[in-house]
């Protein structure tokens, strides 16, 4: 190094910092854009390169994007020209030779079986995977975990996996049971926790500590007459607030985050392993007209509650919504959504909310409650039923025994169709992320709204329109008269009968 000229180079965050220090077997560092990966996988490499005999490979998927503004190869280069001022850039091979350590860098693309066949040729005492999601898991990275062995060094070879989310990667499957919350999101408290495991048929089976993991494979036969012992692991979150110099250097740039698709910013703020941007498209908001008020036509209306009784926490920070969707359908088959309530509180709170509702609505409105399966479901569902009903509420249960997605295809056929409404609300905006991202499948996102409006469209399809009736004062002879009236409509047929007066 030039003593003319002192260089700092150092982690810009926590997480980098455990990335450059990690001793484990493989480093797993992801989560969010904007965290720093690249310039992380750049500082680790200046590391084992500025040891004696290092031979260091980063793996990106294409030569492209290995070669592309602001990539691996343009970030990687300057730096090593600063701090190894006799190192050798090859440009055209994209290899980095330093003499002061003896240590060669390769950047090199991994794109084809026959880019992983000549790459197992080779040993290595470091190799970086850059957006490790881009790989095939087990034909691509498994494979290269036999190529960790240098002799020449005097420390262990290390893999190290820098990306974004992506769910049903290889990557997910490894980590999903001990380091991601139910929505796919990194667990603070879980990050940088040593684990070990070892490889049976390329899955790993995991253990808490290293002399379990011996315990276990000294039950195990030898391969070739050689003891199979375990690997270390530990997954690194990466967040884009950890990024303090980016965030000063661009203001906006949390702010653009923040602004994106709500699929692609739960995946690139929040890091989330479950969302899935192909998932999208079973609901568009622009096939939806937003009125100012509710329709004034004659209409069916039904108040549909998914309920949920679980207060956020550290354990579960983002619970599921109890929701209460006011739906009505018109003589000619069009749907509004009204009102929706929204509420996260205990059971009894719940209950408040759903009873003066109904008094609110008023007993016109049908109360729609979803059944959960199992004997304590329906014994709530009853008891609840039973209340209302005595408060002169007409209730409807719906069991909810078939698929989420099977459940919404109605919903999205009449969407799609143009025959859905919203009125507009303060809950009109998470009302429509909500249905633009529902896939049917827990992909990190709530789906209490899409719940409720799939059952509003049930009810309303099945329900017959219920008479609107005025009673008479029946009373003793020599009282004033009263008056019976009653109004009946039946599809796209309805008629009043004469009033009479009762003597």
């Amino acid at each position: 190094m030039n003593n003319e000229e002192q260089i700092v180079l150092a982690p810009a965050s926590v997480p980098q910092e455990q990335f450059l220090s990690s001793t484990s077997a493989i480093t797993l560092y992801a989560g969010a854009m904007g965290a720093g990966k690249t310039f992380a996988i750049v500082l680790n490499m200046v590391k084992f390169a500025a040891m004696q005999n290092s031979t260091i490979v980063c793996f990106r998927r294409t030569m492209g994007e290995m070669k592309a503004g602001g990539g691996i190869w343009q970030e990687a280069v300057p730096i090593f020209r600063k701090m190894f001022p006799d190192c050798k850039v090859r440009t055209n091979e994209l290899e980095i030779y330093i003499p002061s350590t003896n240590s060669f860098l390769k950047f090199q693309s991994l794109q084809h079986q026959s880019d992983v066949d000549k790459a197992l040729g080779a040993q290595y005492s470091a190799i970086f995977f850059d957006e490790a999601v881009t790989f095939p898991f087990d034909q691509f990275i498994i494979p290269l975990l036999g190529r960790l062995r240098n002799a020449k060094v005097k420390y262990m070879p290390q893999m190290f996996w820098a990306t974004n989310p992506k769910f049903d990667h290889g990557i997910y499957h490894w980590i999903k049971d001990f380091y991601l919350d139910e929505y796919g999101i990194p667990l603070k408290e879980k990050s940088n926790i040593e684990r070990w495991f070892v490889l049976q048929n390329n899955k790993p089976v995991w253990f808490d500590t290293k002399e379990e993991a011996l315990v276990y494979c000294d039950t195990l036969p030898t391969a070739g007459g050689h003891k199979i012992t375990p690997r270390s692991f530990r997954a690194i979150r990466a967040h884009v607030t950890d990024n303090e110099p980016l965030l000063r250097a661009d203001p906006n740039y949390l702010s653009n985050l923040q602004a994106l698709p709500t699929i692609r910013r739960r995946i690139y703020l929040d890091g989330s392993w479950v969302a899935k941007e192909e998932e999208a498209g079973y609901f568009k908001r622009e096939w939806c007209e937003v009125l100012p008020f509710p329709p004034d036509t004659p209409r069916k209306k039904v108040r549909v509650w998914d309920q949920s009784s679980t207060l956020p926490s550290s354990a579960v920070p983002d619970p599921d919504w109890t929701r209460g969707s006011l739906v009505s359908k018109d003589s000619n088959s069009f749907y509004t959504v009204e009102d929706i309530k929204s509420l996260r509180d205990r059971p009894h709170k719940v209950e408040e909310l759903i009873i003066a509702t109904a008094k609110e609505d008023g007993p016109s409105v049908t109360v729609v409650l979803a059944v959960d399966p199992g004997a304590a479901g329906v014994a709530y569902a009853n008891s609840m039923k039973a209340r209302l009903a005595e408060m002169g509420f007409y209730v409807k249960l719906v069991k909810t025994n078939k698929s989420k997605l099977t459940r919404f295809l109605p919903f999205s056929s009449l969407a799609e169709a143009g025959r859905v409404r919203f009125c507009r609300a303060e809950w009109l905006e998470e009302c429509f992320g909500e249905l633009e991202v529902f896939s049917g499948t827990r992909n990190g996102f709530h789906d209490d709204i899409c719940d409720t409006l799939s059952d509003a469209v049930l009810v309303l399809n099945q329900t017959k329109d219920i008479p609107i009736m005025t009673l008479p004062n029946l009373t003793m002879s020599g009282q004033p008269s009263s008056s019976f009236s009653t109004s009946y409509s039946q599809g796209k047929t309805s008629f009043s009968l004469p009033t009479f007066n009762i003597k």
